[in-house]
């Protein structure tokens, strides 16, 4: 069963200075999150065993009223969101789906839908026609994998890609989405009636999956620049790299013998390595 401890975590310069309350959540000797929450206390009033302010300490009522109700209120919080998500939760979801109960006027701010989000950005960002169809490649891998995620991942029915909580955990699916489409395409495909787009029958190369992810970082840049969002999900992500052979240089010799090449004779010569050989 799961289970939720306040406590605090003091050094020798915290003894006359408020600090942190932190909860531990706990389902089982392998599963356990933590929460740093913005509730404060001096050290010397907290008491450890019953996770509340110590009942000798002098506080006026109101205040101790307050607090005990902060911690309590904050521990039902948590088992509540654990409840909704299950072990599919991480400590990035958590600080998240708190944060959303804390400032739910921050996710307000934009009612914008993550693909209306999308489409304004190619609406408005300057691009090419040719980037911009890059741009609606990388439009309809999210898609896909929304739908995906809703429909095969437990406890994720209710899935949706929100451009204030997409965070590191949801950027991972995603790539693992994207790594495994072309097998997914076959083994579900009354996923993809909906989608018109042919998904190759061999997995993306690690140069694509980079530049996938290259383009949805510069989507969220975008987007913190012009306030439609302050998420920013790629800060506790490592994105794949694009990785290139060894390049190799030509000589100066080598050079000038190619600047030398006759090459419409060497087109009409029967033997072109002699004709190369001799003509250097």
């Amino acid at each position: 069963m799961a289970t939720v401890t306040a406590f605090i975590r003091t050094t020798k310069t915290d003894k006359n200075k408020s600090i942190n309350v932190r909860f531990r959540l706990r389902d089982g000797r392998e599963f356990q999150l933590f929460h740093k929450s913005e509730i404060f206390v001096f050290p010397d009033k907290w008491d450890k065993k019953q996770q509340k302010i110590k009942a000798r300490c002098i506080i006026e009522e109101q205040q101790r009223k307050d607090f005990d109700k902060a911690v309590s209120d904050r521990k039902n919080l948590i088992k509540e969101i654990y409840l909704q998500k299950g072990q599919t939760l991480t400590s990035d979801i958590l600080e998240s789906e708190i944060d959303k109960v804390l400032h739910p006027e921050q996710y307000e701010q934009s009612r914008q839908t993550f693909f209306d989000a999308f489409n304004e950005f190619l609406t408005k960002h300057p691009l090419s026609e040719v980037r911009q169809n890059n741009y609606r490649v990388v439009l309809r891998a999210l898609q896909r994998f929304e739908v995906f995620t809703k429909k095969t991942v437990p406890r994720q029915k209710n899935f949706v890609l929100d451009i204030n909580s997409v965070n590191a955990d949801t950027l991972k699916q995603f790539e693992v989405f994207l790594t495994k489409e072309h097998e997914y395409c076959y083994n579900f495909p009354e996923l993809y009636l909906q989608f018109l787009e042919h998904r190759p029958n061999e997995p993306r190369g690690k140069n694509t999956l980079a530049s996938i992810f290259s383009k949805l970082r510069t989507f969220f840049n975008w987007c913190n620049h012009n306030g439609i969002t302050q998420n920013k999900p790629f800060d506790k992500y490592s994105a794949p790299i694009e990785i290139y052979g060894t390049p190799y240089y030509l000589t100066i010799e080598e050079r000038n013998t190619l600047y030398r090449i006759d090459c419409l004779k060497m087109r009409h010569s029967k033997d072109r390595e002699t004709y190369l050989y001799f003509n250097a």
